[in-house]
């Protein structure tokens, strides 16, 4: 009998590992997907879409955590916010690779499936496009004169022969960039030689890796070879536009018109602008897209919708594949099941002993912090408040534990209004005692005593914390704030500062400026007034204002690299004149992207406010 146990559990475990494998691994053949047309979706009010695709960075690939990304696949995500936003309609994305481009594109071009997109970089005016429509392009289409770094810029056809002739030529055999080079190679480099690789995409690496190389490249390509380090040069001169990069489907699909509807949408370009930033980084104006004027605020007002939701969904799709499994091998999964419960019962037993020991210590232990945790939320300003000076604003609060160490303030003085953040040095227990005392002794300072100059809250704040870390010293460890206040004068149009090691950031029609702080510590010893610089400035109406402790530039990702203060300020940058609502997604997204598995390793605090 013990022997007949082992042989079913080992016939079991197969089972089930076979099983996971046909649930995350779904047919290729689009003829057997589950795709769905979009006017039955939008009657359920849910639905599935297909989206086949051909790994091409920058546009779509797996990340170094195996994790979907690229400008495609987030053009899909906005996308399936939008439908959601407008329509009230939930979209589960089911991702479908081909191996290779022809693969893909015959898959599109015979399927039967209307819920069906594609994804793999094409140009409209690809050779292999018949058999499939287009959506408008999500990207300008450029073809790039790209040399190894060792050139000298080109000026001219005139320098051609002398500068290329002789080198070596990189290129897809068959393929536009050959065409293109061979347009000039007759007269201009005839001695030149060609050497092949076998996809676009590895032409600008090739040329990157060594000297006296050049060949024709997408301007993404060269664009994302830059950003990762690759020393190459771009020869302007010789850019060859085409009509650009789209989506693809099949023809007679049922999602034409929502497509079409969704790239013709005012928020669509300077979404797809930031997505392309996030990709490609800065110096890219030449391919983002002109926005209109009255920027568009949001793809609409639905409630958060970050990337981790859609991952879930898809997973989500993934389970229900598995339930469709199970109920057709449904008896041998009750046999499986009790077999497997009495062949584990005596050892789960022993572990709900354990468990049992352990949860009556952590019971105690999470009492006291949940309710140290309840007595820091009731202290901190409420977000309502601020939305009824600031309706353009929002919050981000992502503490590290269950008690953050991270807060902010907010008092109404009537014209002025006072807004500021504390980072506390401290971290658990310390950190919370020092925070809830923060907002006890900032509401003494600005609300009963009504201080409105961040340099004197800053210097009564100092003294009145220290003061309150001698007569409790189990706390002292706390080590103090960080901290940044300002005081908005909305009649007057001014913005007056301080800051201890924290800055405060404004963005002005795309551009942005630090407001540098102090190099001292809040509660950690004396410092008179005068010791702190206190900064008025004007501002323009629709000025964004950013106030942050320094969990999001230092959040590591899964290889330990910092976000970096780089990548944040380049950052508030790109989102300052989309509205605050949609910023707070941008940014909720972006970090997410940025640490993937990785583990938090800090407070999370941003401020984010609309100056009128």
């Amino acid at each position: 009998m013990r022997k007949f146990k082992q042989i079913f559990l080992t016939f079991i475990v197969f089972y089930a590992v076979s099983f996971m494998a046909f649930a995350q691994n779904p047919t290729q053949n689009t003829s057997e997907m589950a795709g769905q047309k979009w006017s039955e979706v939008k009657s359920k009010k849910k639905g599935f879409l297909t989206v086949l695709h051909y790994d091409r960075p920058p546009f779509v690939y797996q990340n170094e955590m195996g994790q979907l990304a690229g400008i495609e696949h987030d053009a899909v995500s906005e996308f399936v916010r939008y439908v959601q936003s407008k329509y009230d309609v939930h979209i589960v994305p089911q991702w479908i690779r081909s191996d290779d481009y022809k693969t893909f594109h015959e898959s599109l071009k015979n399927s039967k499936c209307e819920g069906l997109i594609g994804l793999s970089s094409v140009r409209t005016d690809n050779e292999l496009t018949d058999g499939v429509h287009f959506t408008a392009p999500f990207l300008k289409g450029v073809e790039v004169l790209a040399t190894s770094h060792n050139f000298p810029t080109i000026d001219g056809t005139d320098q051609l022969k002398n500068l290329l002739d002789g080198k070596t030529a990189v290129t897809v055999k068959g393929s536009v960039f050959e065409k293109l080079l061979n347009n000039l190679k007759d007269k201009n480099f005839p001695n030149s030689k060609i050497i092949y690789v076998d996809s676009p995409e590895k032409i600008a690496p090739e040329i990157a890796k060594k000297q006296d190389m050049f060949g024709f490249v997408p301007l993404p390509d060269f664009y994302l070879q830059v950003k990762q380090g690759g020393q190459i040069k771009r020869q302007p001169f010789f850019d060859v536009p085409h009509q650009g990069y789209a989506l693809t489907f099949p023809v007679g699909s049922g999602w034409e018109d929502v497509l079409k509807e969704f790239f013709a949408h005012k928020s669509f370009k300077p979404s797809m602008n930031f997505i392309i930033r996030r990709h490609l980084g800065t110096g890219i104006d030449d391919i983002l897209w002109e926005e209109e004027s009255d920027k568009a605020d949001s793809f609409g007002s639905e409630e958060d919708v970050t990337s981790l939701q859609v991952k879930v969904k898809e997973l989500g799709d993934s389970h229900n594949n598995l339930l469709k499994f199970t109920f057709i091998s449904f008896p041998i999964c009750i046999i499986a099941l009790f077999l497997y419960f009495r062949y584990t019962q005596k050892q789960k037993k022993h572990i709900l002993v354990q468990q049992e020991n352990f949860k009556k210590i952590d019971e105690k232990h999470n009492l006291a912090i949940n309710f140290g945790k309840q007595i820091q939320l009731a202290s901190f300003s409420k977000h309502h408040d601020v939305l009824e000076v600031f309706p353009e604003s929002f919050i981000h609060l992502q503490p590290n534990d269950l008690v953050s160490g991270d807060f902010y303030y907010f008092a109404d003085l009537g014209n002025k209004k006072v807004l500021a953040l504390m980072d506390s040095a401290g971290s658990g227990t310390s950190a919370a005692y020092i925070t809830v005392q923060g907002n006890i002794l900032f509401d003494k300072i600005v609300k009963e005593e009504k201080n409105s100059s961040p340099r004197k809250i800053m210097a009564e704040l100092n003294q009145r914390i220290r003061a309150s870390l001698d007569n409790n010293p189990e706390f002292s460890q706390g080590k103090g704030f960080e901290m940044v206040i300002c005081t908005v004068d909305s009649q007057a149009q001014t913005l007056t500062f301080a800051g201890a090691e924290l800055s405060a950031y404004l963005v002005t029609e795309g551009r942005l400026q630090q407001l540098a702080p102090n190099a001292l510590t809040i509660g950690v010893k004396d410092v008179s007034e005068n010791e702190i610089t206190e900064k008025t400035i004007s501002f323009k109406k629709g000025t964004a204002l950013y106030l942050c402790s320094n969990g999001f530039e230092n959040q590591q990702n899964i290889g330990g690299h910092p976000y970096s203060f780089e990548r944040w300020t380049k950052l508030l940058e790109i989102v300052a004149e989309r509205s605050m609502k949609v910023q707070h997604d941008d940014l909720k997204q972006e970090l997410l992207h940025w640490q993937g598995a990785a583990p938090q390793t800090d407070d999370i605090l941003v401020v984010g406010v609309r100056l009128a």
